[in-house]
């Protein structure tokens, strides 16, 4: 898959979760069907068990196969627990990509650039960071956000 990785990563909220009980990095992409995850973060997560391996995906360039669908747990913050599929991808410029599949799973999706804040249904991601703005570190904490507050 071909993605210009400064063209891509502009402007893309990133957030820190558990996935596969590991603590990583993951791409929020509101504009992606489906959630990715890169060939070399699979493997270092232990190849789990994939189904529909060459399963063909489209990018806006090009066609392309995957190796196959893993269905792995995301975490927010250990008490917030969903099964997500990805699609192993060879040559993906970002381990992990959560993709409209994934968002779907909250009902509602917004983040707010100059506050630095993502909301995933009832909860707040309260930091995140752009991952031009190397000097930041976060924690990316979910806080249970009140219905009532929006």
């Amino acid at each position: 898959m071909q993605i210009n990785k400064d063209a891509f990563l502009k402007n893309r909220p990133v957030a820190v979760v558990r996935v596969n009980y590991n603590v990583c990095s993951v791409y929020i992409d509101d504009g992606s069907d489906i959630s990715l995850i890169s060939e070399e973060r699979w493997t270092r997560f232990g190849k789990p068990e994939p189904t529909e391996a060459n399963t063909k995906m489209n990018n806006t360039h090009e066609e392309f196969k995957s190796l196959g669908i893993v269905k792995l747990p995301v975490e927010l913050n250990y008490w917030v627990k969903v099964n997500e599929s990805f699609f192993i991808t060879k040559g993906l410029k970002v381990p992990v990509l959560l993709g409209r599949t994934f968002l779907r799973k909250f009902g509602v999706f917004r983040h707010n650039y100059q506050r630095g804040e993502l909301q995933l249904g009832d909860y707040m991601l309260s930091e995140w960071i752009n991952p031009e703005e190397k000097e930041k570190t976060t924690t990316s904490i979910f806080r249970y956000k009140l219905r009532n507050l929006y």
